[in-house]
């Protein structure tokens, strides 16, 4: 390498800044992302307030996180869909995101399988079965 191509300069916020115009300069999307050690943000409508859709799955894909990372929940674990999954205070409504079922169908779904319909699909019934 040579020393020309080397620099002291930190511009991974630069980097982030492009991918951020090259990917999601559109109107219906706000992102705002800061790095903590130097304070250097980079954005796209960040000063733009928007409806947060989904935001709040985050919590329940951190609580299975700390259940698995505890051992009280396995990868491999069952969890069955059964009509009760939609039927609690603040359950997602099922018609919603995700490519699972939206009727009941008695099936045993991993909790993998579970994890990766949130995270890939944004799936509610998905996430009301975790």
């Amino acid at each position: 390498i040579s020393s020309d191509s080397l620099s002291n300069t930190d511009n991974r916020m630069e980097k982030v800044q492009q991918v951020l115009n090259q990917k999601y300069n559109k109107n219906n999307y706000s992102i705002y992302v800061k790095q903590l050690s130097t304070q250097e943000t980079a954005g796209i409508n960040s000063d733009t307030t928007m409806y947060a859709a989904s935001v709040a799955k985050l919590a329940t894909l951190y609580y299975v996180e700390e259940k698995i990372q505890d051992g009280s929940v396995k990868m491999d674990d069952k969890l069955k869909y059964t009509a009760d999954v939609n039927n609690f205070a603040k359950a997602y409504n099922p018609s919603g995101s995700g490519k699972i079922s939206k009727t009941a169908d008695d099936k045993d779904y991993s909790v993998e399988d579970l994890l990766k319909a949130v995270c890939q699909n944004s799936d509610n019934v998905a996430t009301n079965i975790l």
